[in-house]
Protein backbone atom coordinates (compact mmCIF):
# COMPACT_ATOMS: atom_id res chain seq x y z
CA UNK A 1 0.00 0.00 0.00
CA UNK A 2 2.11 3.16 -0.67
CA UNK A 3 2.17 5.45 1.71
CA UNK A 4 -0.70 8.62 1.77
CA UNK A 5 1.17 12.14 3.13
CA UNK A 6 -1.44 14.32 5.03
CA UNK A 7 -1.87 17.88 3.88
CA UNK A 8 -0.94 20.64 5.91
CA UNK A 9 -3.29 24.13 5.82
CA UNK A 10 -0.37 25.80 4.22
CA UNK A 11 -0.20 22.77 1.21
CA UNK A 12 -3.94 23.12 0.71
CA UNK A 13 -4.15 26.69 0.77
CA UNK A 14 -1.14 26.98 -1.61
CA UNK A 15 -2.83 23.93 -4.03
CA UNK A 16 -6.11 25.93 -3.43
CA UNK A 17 -4.85 29.63 -4.39
CA UNK A 18 -6.45 31.18 -1.41
CA UNK A 19 -5.26 32.43 2.40
CA UNK A 20 -4.46 29.72 5.31
CA UNK A 21 -6.59 31.45 7.34
CA UNK A 22 -9.23 31.02 4.37
CA UNK A 23 -8.59 26.97 4.64
CA UNK A 24 -8.60 27.06 8.55
CA UNK A 25 -12.30 29.18 8.45
CA UNK A 26 -13.78 26.65 6.05
CA UNK A 27 -12.25 23.46 8.46
CA UNK A 28 -14.29 25.13 11.21
CA UNK A 29 -17.02 27.82 11.08
CA UNK A 30 -17.52 28.50 7.67
CA UNK A 31 -19.56 27.02 4.60
CA UNK A 32 -18.63 25.26 2.18
CA UNK A 33 -17.24 22.83 5.10
CA UNK A 34 -13.21 22.02 4.80
CA UNK A 35 -13.11 18.00 5.65
CA UNK A 36 -10.07 17.65 7.84
CA UNK A 37 -8.35 15.69 10.40
CA UNK A 38 -7.79 16.49 13.64
CA UNK A 39 -4.74 15.07 15.23
CA UNK A 40 -4.56 17.01 18.54
CA UNK A 41 -3.65 21.02 17.92
CA UNK A 42 -2.98 19.53 14.46
CA UNK A 43 -5.01 19.88 11.63
CA UNK A 44 -4.49 17.79 8.59
CA UNK A 45 -6.32 16.78 5.15
CA UNK A 46 -6.49 13.93 2.78
CA UNK A 47 -5.26 14.88 -0.81
CA UNK A 48 -8.77 12.87 -2.00
CA UNK A 49 -11.25 14.90 0.50
CA UNK A 50 -9.62 17.97 -0.89
CA UNK A 51 -9.97 16.67 -4.36
CA UNK A 52 -13.73 15.90 -3.61
CA UNK A 53 -14.33 19.29 -2.60
CA UNK A 54 -13.03 21.00 -5.25
CA UNK A 55 -15.21 18.86 -7.35
CA UNK A 56 -18.16 19.58 -5.85
CA UNK A 57 -17.64 23.25 -5.92
CA UNK A 58 -16.27 23.75 -9.48
CA UNK A 59 -19.26 24.26 -10.52
CA UNK A 60 -19.83 27.42 -8.22
CA UNK A 61 -23.15 26.04 -6.98
CA UNK A 62 -20.72 25.90 -3.63
CA UNK A 63 -18.99 29.81 -3.52
CA UNK A 64 -20.41 32.86 -2.39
Amino acid sequence: MPEEHLLTISDVADWLGVSKGWVYDHTTRKQPRLPCIRLGELTRFRREDVEKFIEEHANGSGSR
